[in-house]
Protein backbone atom coordinates (compact mmCIF):
# COMPACT_ATOMS: atom_id res chain seq x y z
CA UNK A 1 0.00 0.00 0.00
CA UNK A 2 3.10 2.28 0.75
CA UNK A 3 4.97 1.85 -1.99
CA UNK A 4 1.55 2.35 -4.41
CA UNK A 5 0.78 5.69 -3.17
CA UNK A 6 4.28 7.11 -3.00
CA UNK A 7 5.35 5.21 -6.08
CA UNK A 8 5.83 8.73 -8.17
CA UNK A 9 7.79 9.74 -5.47
CA UNK A 10 10.07 7.27 -4.80
CA UNK A 11 10.95 6.71 -8.27
CA UNK A 12 11.94 10.27 -8.66
CA UNK A 13 13.94 10.05 -5.07
CA UNK A 14 15.92 7.09 -6.56
CA UNK A 15 16.04 8.24 -10.18
CA UNK A 16 17.25 11.61 -10.25
CA UNK A 17 21.08 11.92 -10.78
CA UNK A 18 23.10 13.57 -7.49
CA UNK A 19 25.22 16.26 -7.94
CA UNK A 20 28.66 15.55 -6.20
CA UNK A 21 28.84 19.61 -6.38
CA UNK A 22 26.67 22.18 -6.11
CA UNK A 23 25.70 23.42 -9.46
CA UNK A 24 24.32 27.39 -9.63
CA UNK A 25 22.79 29.19 -12.46
CA UNK A 26 20.03 32.24 -13.10
CA UNK A 27 17.47 31.34 -15.38
CA UNK A 28 16.16 34.82 -16.72
CA UNK A 29 13.21 34.60 -19.14
CA UNK A 30 11.13 37.49 -21.49
CA UNK A 31 14.59 39.35 -23.07
CA UNK A 32 14.05 40.03 -26.71
CA UNK A 33 12.87 43.16 -28.53
CA UNK A 34 13.52 46.46 -26.31
CA UNK A 35 14.66 49.47 -25.66
CA UNK A 36 18.21 51.37 -24.35
CA UNK A 37 17.07 50.36 -20.60
CA UNK A 38 17.31 46.55 -21.72
CA UNK A 39 20.60 47.20 -23.43
CA UNK A 40 22.12 48.84 -20.38
CA UNK A 41 20.44 46.30 -18.05
CA UNK A 42 21.52 43.14 -19.75
CA UNK A 43 25.16 44.82 -19.72
CA UNK A 44 24.61 45.54 -16.37
CA UNK A 45 24.13 42.07 -15.74
CA UNK A 46 26.89 40.26 -17.69
CA UNK A 47 29.69 42.52 -15.95
CA UNK A 48 28.37 41.22 -12.76
CA UNK A 49 28.42 37.98 -13.79
CA UNK A 50 31.67 38.10 -15.11
CA UNK A 51 33.32 39.46 -12.19
CA UNK A 52 32.55 36.28 -10.30
CA UNK A 53 34.19 33.59 -10.80
CA UNK A 54 33.87 30.03 -9.25
CA UNK A 55 36.76 28.07 -7.83
CA UNK A 56 37.49 26.44 -11.55
CA UNK A 57 37.75 30.35 -12.83
CA UNK A 58 34.66 30.34 -14.71
CA UNK A 59 32.29 33.27 -14.29
CA UNK A 60 28.63 32.89 -12.93
CA UNK A 61 26.02 32.03 -15.89
CA UNK A 62 22.82 33.31 -16.45
CA UNK A 63 20.43 31.87 -19.50
CA UNK A 64 18.72 34.18 -21.26
CA UNK A 65 15.00 32.68 -22.60
CA UNK A 66 14.60 34.66 -25.60
CA UNK A 67 11.53 36.03 -27.09
CA UNK A 68 11.93 36.50 -30.78
CA UNK A 69 9.30 38.99 -32.23
CA UNK A 70 6.82 42.03 -30.91
CA UNK A 71 4.01 43.27 -32.80
CA UNK A 72 4.57 46.10 -35.06
CA UNK A 73 2.07 48.48 -33.56
CA UNK A 74 2.50 50.91 -35.88
CA UNK A 75 1.34 48.51 -38.82
CA UNK A 76 -1.10 46.78 -36.72
CA UNK A 77 -2.54 49.92 -36.53
CA UNK A 78 -2.67 51.04 -39.92
CA UNK A 79 -4.36 47.47 -41.10
CA UNK A 80 -6.92 48.58 -38.09
CA UNK A 81 -6.08 46.04 -35.89
CA UNK A 82 -7.20 43.83 -37.79
CA UNK A 83 -3.98 41.97 -39.00
CA UNK A 84 -1.57 40.50 -37.00
CA UNK A 85 2.50 41.94 -38.13
CA UNK A 86 5.89 40.93 -36.08
CA UNK A 87 8.75 42.99 -35.65
CA UNK A 88 11.67 40.69 -35.16
CA UNK A 89 14.39 40.91 -33.04
CA UNK A 90 16.37 41.11 -36.17
CA UNK A 91 14.93 44.71 -36.82
CA UNK A 92 17.28 47.55 -37.46
CA UNK A 93 16.07 48.81 -34.11
CA UNK A 94 17.60 45.94 -32.26
CA UNK A 95 20.88 45.91 -33.56
CA UNK A 96 21.90 47.25 -29.70
CA UNK A 97 19.91 44.28 -27.69
CA UNK A 98 21.14 41.87 -30.34
CA UNK A 99 24.55 42.98 -30.22
CA UNK A 100 25.01 42.59 -25.71
CA UNK A 101 23.32 39.43 -26.16
CA UNK A 102 25.98 37.98 -28.62
CA UNK A 103 29.12 39.46 -26.63
CA UNK A 104 27.50 37.98 -23.50
CA UNK A 105 27.23 34.70 -24.72
CA UNK A 106 31.14 35.06 -25.77
CA UNK A 107 31.89 36.21 -22.62
CA UNK A 108 30.66 32.53 -21.35
CA UNK A 109 28.06 34.79 -19.04
CA UNK A 110 24.93 34.11 -21.18
CA UNK A 111 23.52 30.94 -22.54
CA UNK A 112 21.01 31.84 -24.92
CA UNK A 113 17.70 29.57 -24.81
CA UNK A 114 14.54 29.50 -27.18
CA UNK A 115 11.66 31.18 -25.03
CA UNK A 116 9.22 31.29 -28.23
CA UNK A 117 9.07 33.78 -31.29
CA UNK A 118 6.34 35.56 -29.96
CA UNK A 119 5.27 35.53 -25.38
CA UNK A 120 1.78 34.81 -26.60
CA UNK A 121 -0.28 32.79 -29.57
CA UNK A 122 -0.48 35.75 -32.30
CA UNK A 123 -4.12 34.64 -33.52
CA UNK A 124 -5.55 34.57 -29.96
CA UNK A 125 -3.51 38.09 -29.10
CA UNK A 126 -6.14 39.35 -32.45
CA UNK A 127 -9.04 38.01 -31.50
CA UNK A 128 -8.99 39.12 -28.03
CA UNK A 129 -8.10 42.98 -28.97
CA UNK A 130 -11.11 42.77 -31.41
CA UNK A 131 -13.20 41.50 -28.25
CA UNK A 132 -11.62 44.05 -25.34
CA UNK A 133 -10.22 47.92 -25.42
CA UNK A 134 -7.43 46.84 -23.03
CA UNK A 135 -5.25 44.43 -25.30
CA UNK A 136 -6.44 46.80 -28.21
CA UNK A 137 -4.87 49.04 -26.56
CA UNK A 138 -1.61 47.27 -25.88
CA UNK A 139 -1.53 47.09 -29.21
CA UNK A 140 -1.48 50.72 -29.97
CA UNK A 141 1.91 51.65 -28.01
CA UNK A 142 4.40 53.39 -30.19
CA UNK A 143 7.84 51.63 -27.86
CA UNK A 144 7.89 47.95 -28.19
CA UNK A 145 5.52 46.76 -25.79
CA UNK A 146 5.62 44.85 -22.69
CA UNK A 147 4.12 41.36 -22.42
CA UNK A 148 4.15 41.28 -18.97
CA UNK A 149 1.34 43.94 -19.21
CA UNK A 150 -1.00 41.76 -21.31
CA UNK A 151 -3.65 39.61 -18.98
CA UNK A 152 -1.63 36.30 -17.44
CA UNK A 153 -3.62 33.75 -19.62
CA UNK A 154 -3.02 35.91 -23.25
CA UNK A 155 1.16 35.32 -22.07
CA UNK A 156 0.28 31.71 -22.82
CA UNK A 157 1.80 30.84 -26.35
CA UNK A 158 1.31 26.82 -26.67
CA UNK A 159 -2.77 27.51 -26.54
CA UNK A 160 -5.32 29.48 -27.70
CA UNK A 161 -6.78 31.17 -24.93
CA UNK A 162 -9.11 33.84 -26.46
CA UNK A 163 -11.30 32.74 -24.41
CA UNK A 164 -11.12 30.62 -21.49
CA UNK A 165 -10.81 27.51 -20.82
CA UNK A 166 -8.57 27.67 -23.19
CA UNK A 167 -8.35 25.21 -26.42
CA UNK A 168 -5.95 23.64 -27.96
CA UNK A 169 -3.96 24.28 -31.35
CA UNK A 170 -3.86 22.64 -34.81
CA UNK A 171 -0.75 20.24 -34.67
CA UNK A 172 -0.08 21.04 -37.95
CA UNK A 173 0.03 24.76 -37.14
CA UNK A 174 2.00 24.03 -34.16
CA UNK A 175 4.67 21.65 -36.12
CA UNK A 176 5.30 25.43 -38.57
CA UNK A 177 5.30 27.48 -35.98
CA UNK A 178 7.97 25.38 -34.09
CA UNK A 179 9.97 25.05 -37.44
CA UNK A 180 9.51 29.01 -37.85
CA UNK A 181 10.65 30.00 -34.25
CA UNK A 182 13.29 27.84 -34.22
CA UNK A 183 14.72 28.70 -37.77
CA UNK A 184 14.74 32.76 -36.65
CA UNK A 185 16.55 31.92 -33.69
CA UNK A 186 19.11 30.54 -35.96
CA UNK A 187 18.86 33.13 -38.18
CA UNK A 188 19.43 35.86 -35.67
CA UNK A 189 21.96 34.18 -33.26
CA UNK A 190 23.74 32.05 -36.22
CA UNK A 191 23.09 28.39 -34.13
CA UNK A 192 20.06 27.38 -33.21
CA UNK A 193 18.49 26.58 -30.06
CA UNK A 194 19.13 23.43 -28.15
CA UNK A 195 17.44 24.34 -24.52
CA UNK A 196 13.05 25.68 -24.59
CA UNK A 197 11.65 27.27 -22.24
CA UNK A 198 8.02 27.37 -22.74
CA UNK A 199 5.71 30.25 -21.85
CA UNK A 200 4.24 30.20 -18.94
CA UNK A 201 5.25 26.63 -18.92
CA UNK A 202 2.28 25.66 -21.16
CA UNK A 203 2.80 23.13 -23.77
CA UNK A 204 1.68 20.36 -25.38
CA UNK A 205 3.07 16.37 -26.31
CA UNK A 206 2.40 17.94 -30.17
CA UNK A 207 4.87 20.70 -29.28
CA UNK A 208 7.35 18.90 -27.94
CA UNK A 209 7.62 16.26 -30.75
CA UNK A 210 7.93 19.40 -32.87
CA UNK A 211 10.82 20.88 -30.94
CA UNK A 212 12.41 17.31 -30.90
CA UNK A 213 11.97 17.01 -34.19
CA UNK A 214 13.76 20.32 -34.90
CA UNK A 215 16.72 19.30 -33.08
CA UNK A 216 16.01 21.11 -29.68
CA UNK A 217 17.36 18.68 -27.24
CA UNK A 218 16.41 20.12 -23.40
CA UNK A 219 13.07 21.64 -21.91
CA UNK A 220 13.27 23.72 -18.83
CA UNK A 221 10.32 22.35 -16.64
CA UNK A 222 8.86 23.55 -13.47
CA UNK A 223 8.67 19.88 -12.61
CA UNK A 224 5.54 19.39 -14.12
CA UNK A 225 3.67 20.24 -17.71
CA UNK A 226 0.74 22.43 -18.25
CA UNK A 227 -1.30 21.91 -20.85
CA UNK A 228 -3.42 24.88 -20.91
CA UNK A 229 -5.87 27.26 -18.70
CA UNK A 230 -8.79 26.57 -16.88
CA UNK A 231 -12.38 28.68 -16.92
CA UNK A 232 -10.25 30.72 -14.18
CA UNK A 233 -7.16 31.23 -16.11
CA UNK A 234 -5.41 29.20 -13.96
CA UNK A 235 -2.79 26.36 -15.41
CA UNK A 236 -4.09 22.56 -15.65
CA UNK A 237 -1.90 20.43 -15.01
CA UNK A 238 -1.23 17.42 -17.80
CA UNK A 239 1.84 15.82 -16.14
CA UNK A 240 3.96 16.38 -13.01
CA UNK A 241 6.84 14.22 -11.00
CA UNK A 242 9.63 15.44 -13.45
CA UNK A 243 13.70 15.39 -12.27
CA UNK A 244 16.39 16.74 -13.45
CA UNK A 245 18.05 14.76 -16.05
CA UNK A 246 14.98 12.32 -16.82
CA UNK A 247 14.37 11.64 -20.37
CA UNK A 248 10.73 12.54 -21.88
CA UNK A 249 9.04 10.26 -24.39
CA UNK A 250 10.29 12.52 -27.28
CA UNK A 251 13.89 11.87 -26.66
CA UNK A 252 14.19 15.42 -24.80
CA UNK A 253 15.89 15.79 -21.58
CA UNK A 254 14.08 17.55 -18.95
CA UNK A 255 15.48 19.73 -16.19
CA UNK A 256 13.55 21.46 -13.09
CA UNK A 257 13.93 25.04 -12.19
CA UNK A 258 12.10 25.25 -8.72
CA UNK A 259 13.84 27.63 -7.11
CA UNK A 260 13.45 31.71 -7.19
CA UNK A 261 14.77 35.06 -7.35
CA UNK A 262 12.31 37.60 -7.80
CA UNK A 263 12.92 40.64 -5.87
CA UNK A 264 10.09 42.68 -7.17
CA UNK A 265 8.47 40.29 -5.55
CA UNK A 266 10.42 40.29 -2.20
CA UNK A 267 12.86 37.75 -2.79
CA UNK A 268 15.80 38.15 -1.18
CA UNK A 269 19.55 36.88 -0.91
CA UNK A 270 19.07 35.08 1.95
CA UNK A 271 16.05 33.27 0.70
CA UNK A 272 18.66 32.03 -2.05
CA UNK A 273 21.57 30.76 0.09
CA UNK A 274 18.66 28.52 1.75
CA UNK A 275 17.55 27.40 -1.25
CA UNK A 276 21.22 26.68 -1.92
CA UNK A 277 21.48 24.78 1.35
CA UNK A 278 18.46 22.41 0.62
CA UNK A 279 19.49 21.66 -3.06
CA UNK A 280 23.21 20.99 -1.59
CA UNK A 281 21.31 18.49 0.65
CA UNK A 282 19.15 16.34 -1.57
CA UNK A 283 21.95 16.58 -4.63
CA UNK A 284 20.25 18.99 -7.04
CA UNK A 285 21.34 21.80 -9.03
CA UNK A 286 19.72 25.14 -8.13
CA UNK A 287 18.42 27.06 -11.12
CA UNK A 288 17.59 30.28 -9.93
CA UNK A 289 14.18 31.79 -12.33
CA UNK A 290 14.21 35.18 -12.29
CA UNK A 291 12.40 37.87 -15.12
CA UNK A 292 13.76 40.25 -16.97
CA UNK A 293 10.92 42.43 -15.16
CA UNK A 294 13.57 42.49 -11.71
CA UNK A 295 15.72 44.55 -13.54
CA UNK A 296 13.39 47.19 -15.62
CA UNK A 297 12.58 50.27 -14.17
CA UNK A 298 9.61 50.51 -16.46
CA UNK A 299 7.87 47.32 -14.86
CA UNK A 300 9.75 47.36 -11.23
CA UNK A 301 9.80 49.72 -8.30
CA UNK A 302 13.09 49.38 -7.29
CA UNK A 303 15.91 48.28 -9.84
CA UNK A 304 19.04 49.36 -7.60
CA UNK A 305 17.58 46.77 -4.66
CA UNK A 306 17.20 44.01 -7.27
CA UNK A 307 20.60 44.45 -9.12
CA UNK A 308 22.21 44.93 -5.01
CA UNK A 309 20.51 41.57 -4.14
CA UNK A 310 21.83 40.03 -7.26
CA UNK A 311 25.15 40.77 -6.57
CA UNK A 312 25.17 39.80 -3.42
CA UNK A 313 23.56 36.40 -3.71
CA UNK A 314 26.43 35.60 -5.94
CA UNK A 315 29.42 37.01 -3.44
CA UNK A 316 27.77 34.96 -0.56
CA UNK A 317 27.31 32.27 -2.18
CA UNK A 318 30.93 31.81 -2.82
CA UNK A 319 31.50 32.66 0.49
CA UNK A 320 29.32 30.08 2.44
CA UNK A 321 30.16 27.02 -0.36
CA UNK A 322 33.84 27.59 -1.57
CA UNK A 323 32.87 24.38 -3.67
CA UNK A 324 29.99 25.49 -6.29
CA UNK A 325 30.19 25.66 -9.53
CA UNK A 326 28.14 27.68 -12.38
CA UNK A 327 27.11 25.66 -15.30
CA UNK A 328 24.55 26.51 -18.24
CA UNK A 329 21.35 24.51 -18.23
CA UNK A 330 22.49 22.86 -21.59
CA UNK A 331 25.74 21.76 -19.75
CA UNK A 332 24.06 20.64 -16.86
CA UNK A 333 21.87 18.49 -18.66
CA UNK A 334 24.42 16.87 -20.56
CA UNK A 335 26.54 16.23 -18.13
CA UNK A 336 23.67 14.72 -15.57
CA UNK A 337 23.05 12.12 -19.63
CA UNK A 338 26.18 11.09 -19.38
CA UNK A 339 26.75 10.58 -16.08
CA UNK A 340 29.97 12.69 -15.64
CA UNK A 341 31.92 11.72 -12.75
CA UNK A 342 32.75 15.05 -12.25
CA UNK A 343 29.34 16.00 -10.92
CA UNK A 344 27.78 12.90 -10.97
CA UNK A 345 27.64 10.91 -7.89
CA UNK A 346 27.65 7.33 -9.12
CA UNK A 347 28.30 5.39 -5.86
CA UNK A 348 24.77 3.72 -5.00
CA UNK A 349 25.68 3.89 -1.30
CA UNK A 350 26.49 7.56 -1.68
CA UNK A 351 23.20 8.58 -3.09
CA UNK A 352 21.36 7.04 -0.60
CA UNK A 353 21.74 9.51 2.37
CA UNK A 354 20.31 12.63 -0.64
CA UNK A 355 17.48 10.24 -1.88
CA UNK A 356 16.45 9.96 1.82
CA UNK A 357 16.69 13.50 2.27
CA UNK A 358 13.90 14.24 -0.85
CA UNK A 359 11.74 11.94 0.45
CA UNK A 360 11.48 13.45 3.89
CA UNK A 361 9.79 16.37 1.62
CA UNK A 362 7.29 14.76 0.36
CA UNK A 363 3.42 15.85 2.11
CA UNK A 364 2.77 12.71 4.44
CA UNK A 365 5.08 10.50 3.38
CA UNK A 366 6.61 9.79 6.72
CA UNK A 367 3.21 9.52 9.04
CA UNK A 368 2.36 6.11 5.85
CA UNK A 369 5.38 5.07 6.38
CA UNK A 370 4.69 4.77 10.21
CA UNK A 371 1.66 3.50 9.77
CA UNK A 372 2.45 0.70 7.11
CA UNK A 373 5.91 -0.62 8.81
CA UNK A 374 7.91 1.00 6.28
CA UNK A 375 9.75 3.45 8.20
CA UNK A 376 11.39 0.08 9.95
CA UNK A 377 13.77 -0.81 6.50
CA UNK A 378 13.62 3.08 5.83
CA UNK A 379 15.32 3.95 9.11
CA UNK A 380 17.94 1.06 8.17
CA UNK A 381 18.78 3.20 4.70
CA UNK A 382 18.97 6.63 6.30
CA UNK A 383 21.70 5.04 8.52
CA UNK A 384 23.56 3.51 5.83
CA UNK A 385 23.18 6.00 3.27
CA UNK A 386 24.43 8.51 6.47
CA UNK A 387 27.29 5.92 7.27
CA UNK A 388 28.50 5.95 3.94
CA UNK A 389 28.80 9.56 3.35
CA UNK A 390 32.28 10.64 2.73
CA UNK A 391 34.04 14.00 1.66
CA UNK A 392 33.71 16.14 -0.52
CA UNK A 393 29.80 15.45 0.05
CA UNK A 394 29.92 16.08 4.11
CA UNK A 395 31.74 19.04 3.57
CA UNK A 396 29.51 20.54 0.80
CA UNK A 397 26.48 19.78 3.44
CA UNK A 398 27.81 20.93 6.85
CA UNK A 399 31.79 21.29 6.47
CA UNK A 400 32.65 18.28 9.19
CA UNK A 401 31.16 14.64 9.27
CA UNK A 402 29.41 15.56 12.02
CA UNK A 403 27.45 18.15 10.21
Amino acid sequence: MFVWRYWRSLRRAWCEPVLRRLVMAFESDDWGPGGAEDVQALQRLADILDATRDSTGRPAVMTIGVVLAVPDTRRVEVRGGERYVSRPLDDDAFDSIRAVLAGGERRGVFALQLHGMEHYWPPALMRAARNGRAVLQWLSNEDPPRTEELPSALQTRWADCTTLPSRPIDEDIIRKAVAEEVTAFGRIFGHFPKVVVPPTFVWTDAVEQAWAANAVEVIVTPGRQYSGRDSRGALQCRREGFWNGQTAPSGMSRTVRDVYFEPAYGHCRDDGIKALEEKLRVGQPALFETHRFNFLSELSQDVEAAFAEFQGLLNDALDRFPQLVFRSTRELASALKSRDEQLVERSVWRRLWPAMCRLRAVPGLRKWALLSGAAVPGVCLIAIGWLTRRRPWSEMVGGSADA
